[in-house]
């Protein structure tokens, strides 16, 4: 197969390269668009590179730089540099150029990966095109964004105007309010950007514990993008409805009393217009998830991302589990930071977790996923099966990491036949069970 243009000269021109090189060294001013502007990616010229890196070099420990050292430092042969000749005029204009050069070079790269990826017969249709989406994606926004880079001014300003907001804010809230006032007051809110690992074993509510947060942020007109790698639509719809309508799941797969049909036609009045996106497609990858969410985002724009669960996940093949879990948090984390979002990612314990103390070494790969999230937070039951509990049960939430508010404990309500979790500070729950 034949992507049309084999001939890649059209992508770069050598005399263009070396005049770029040769200008900067005579020229102070110029250096300096230089090395703002164009990086090795840029060069295809093995003299013109060479003597790209050496500028670099010399440029970044704020050293002379001149024809005359750059010959007896690298041996190169300047007169083939000076050749070329010095670009006097339009010297941005020649940089434009080369970086337009560049950026044909790496799509035409891009163009043959796609291309390699249709010859993958093992491949399914929509992996291959999740695959050529992150292709164009990582092309696209591979350039470093201009408001990325601050002086300390701009440092100090950023700093400043966020204490600001701080001490004026009414509940100190910086990031995304949970709904959850003792949550909310020890994190300050979960922020954009972050990787906010919930823990637990299984049967332990981790799942409602991340749709419980869900429905608080979409009450508050926050879009959710969720990832169910594990339950259907029925069944996540099953839950939300019943967290909302406190009628018990287990009830919603047999014949409702009349009043629990009322207060379930309330709910879905309450929840049809709020903004939630699910997706129950099992065994994605990073990359699938990212491909989504683009997809997701062209419609509405995503606040948060939720991610159920972790130990589900396609995580490619290779290295010892432990590396690729690592290698997958890690992804999810930088999709956050792409996408200036939270990503709440639940993540399964092993049953032999402590009851009295849980921690992350109950989880295969905990070191990299404590590591890589932002915040970590571990569900504890310690009445899990105490029978007196059935209504009502007091759990705690174990903040293992807060990377900027550290660590502590808080105690909540949970409702088993509900799934529903309450800060002590709200109001009990009437549980809307058959008579």
């Amino acid at each position: 197969m034949s992507l049309g243009i084999s001939n890649n000269k059209i992508y770069k021109n050598i005399k263009y390269e070396r005049q770029a090189v040769i200008t900067a060294i005579q020229d102070e001013m110029k250096l300096d668009k230089l090395m703002e502007k164009l990086n090795n990616q840029t060069f295809t010229d093995d003299l013109a590179l060479k003597t790209f890196k050496w500028l670099k070099k010399r440029y970044n420990q704020n050293e002379k730089i001149s024809l005359l050292r750059l010959d007896d430092e690298e041996n190169i042969d300047t007169v083939k540099l000076t050749d070329a000749g010095v670009q006097e005029f339009e010297y941005d204009s020649l940089l434009n150029l080369l970086l337009k050069y560049q950026k044909r070079r790496e799509l035409f790269k891009g163009a043959k990966k796609i291309a390699e990826l249709t010859k993958d017969t093992e491949l399914s249709i929509e992996k291959m095109e999740n695959k050529a989406q992150d292709t164009i994606f990582q092309l696209t926004s591979s350039q470093v964004q201009e408001d990325s880079i601050y002086d300390m001014q701009d440092v100090l300003n950023k700093f400043f105007q966020n204490v600001t907001e701080i001490q004026e804010s009414e509940n100190k809230i910086t990031g995304l309010n949970t709904g959850f006032i003792t949550l909310d007051s020890k994190l300050k809110g979960i922020h954009p950007g972050h990787l906010f690992t919930i823990a637990a074993p299984t049967h332990y509510g981790k799942t409602s514990f991340a749709l419980q947060l869900a429905l608080n942020m979409i009450k508050q007109e926050y879009h959710v993008a969720m990832f169910s790698l594990e339950m259907d639509v029925i069944e996540i719809g099953r839950k939300i409805v019943s967290l909302d309508s406190k009628v018990p799941t287990s009830d919603y797969q047999q014949k409702l009393e009349d009043y629990q049909r009322k207060n379930m036609n309330a709910s879905l009045d309450r929840l049809l217009d709020l903004y939630f996106t699910l997706s129950d497609k099992r065994g994605l990858s990073p990359t699938d998830i990212k491909a989504k969410c683009r997809l997701i985002s062209r419609q509405q724009e995503i606040d948060v991302i939720v991610i159920d669960y972790l130990q589900n996940m396609e995580y490619g093949d290779g290295e010892n589990t432990e590396k690729r879990i690592g290698n997958t948090c890690l992804e999810l984390r930088n999709l956050a930071g792409e996408m200036n979002v939270p990503i709440i990612l639940i993540s399964q314990m092993n049953r032999n977790a402590s009851r009295d103390k849980p921690s992350m070494h109950n989880t295969r790969g905990s070191g990299r996923i404590e590591e890589i999230s932002d915040e970590v937070l571990i569900i504890n039951r310690p009445n899990k099966d105490n029978e007196n509990m059935e209504t009502r049960e007091t759990a705690k939430i174990i903040i293992e990491k807060g990377r900027t508010t550290g660590g502590g404990v808080i105690t909540m309500d949970f409702y088993p036949e509900i799934q529903a979790w309450r800060d002590q500070y709200d109001e009990h729950i009437t549980v809307n069970r058959r008579k």
